[in-house]
């Protein structure tokens, strides 16, 4: 299974008034992250017409989420792939499916801990991951729209840095998420939902109103699961 972290870098925070200055992805399981930038589509005619090149670019990032098999961001539901999708309806392009299987790191945040607030610099500076944000400050905003190479850079290694965060504090926060993607079954191995190990202890009963089930932790990554046959059928009185 395919997890791709993916984090966007962008002008503005509405995407009518900003356009996709670049785009980040680290697959799980991977140490190197990809950055793809919008300096890197400006084609010979565009004249500093960074619209054109953001086409481009909006066409490379789609074939690269279109071939995981499942995403994960931070904050992704609410702002990466709504900016994404609205830029693809402004450029008349194929949207990404709003649908597609996804792992949301705020939402687990803002769900399952109880943090000051949710953003990523405060959840991984929680959990002590190896990998920092750094900041980026406004003029580096302006100057790589204006083209300047050195600012664009630093944006770029900041979206580099963000995605290797990104990844370190889903691998600390995994065991939390109630409806990830069943790994063994995509994988047709079975073992743990979450990352496919075999290493499955028994340890308890998830009891419904007329089922039971063996529940299970992984020594693994310590997520938790449930059987899927029943032990017994309670008796309706």
């Amino acid at each position: 299974m395919r997890i791709l972290g993916f984090d966007i870098e962008a002008s503005n925070l509405s995407a009518d008034f900003g356009i996709v200055l670049c785009c980040g992805f680290l697959e799980v399981g991977k140490k190197h992250p990809e950055v793809l930038n919008i300096l890197d589509y400006v084609r010979e005619g565009d004249r500093g017409d960074l619209i054109r090149a953001e086409k481009r670019l909006l066409l490379a990032i789609t074939e690269k989420l279109l071939d995981a098999d499942v995403w994960l961001g931070h904050y992704a539901c609410y702002y990466d792939i709504p900016f994404i999708n609205t830029r693809l309806l402004y450029h008349k392009l194929p949207v990404v499916p709003a649908n597609f299987a996804l792992i949301d790191t705020w939402r687990i945040s803002r769900n399952r801990l109880k943090l000051r607030n949710n953003r990523l610099a405060t959840v991984s500076g929680f959990l002590e991951t190896k990998a920092e944000k750094n900041a980026i400050k406004p003029e580096q905003w302006l100057r790589a729209l204006g083209g300047h190479r050195p600012s664009m850079d630093y944006i770029v290694d900041h979206c580099r840095r963000d995605c290797v965060v990104l990844v370190e504090t889903y691998e600390r926060l995994k065991p939390l998420v109630l409806d990830h993607p069943n790994k063994g079954l995509i994988d047709g191995r079975g073992g743990c939902s979450v990352c496919g190990s075999q290493k499955l202890h028994a340890r308890g009963f998830h009891v419904t109103r007329t089922r039971k089930y063996q529940r299970y932790q992984c020594q693994s990554c310590g997520a938790w699961s449930k059987g899927t046959k029943p032990l017994e059928i309670a008796h309706r009185g």
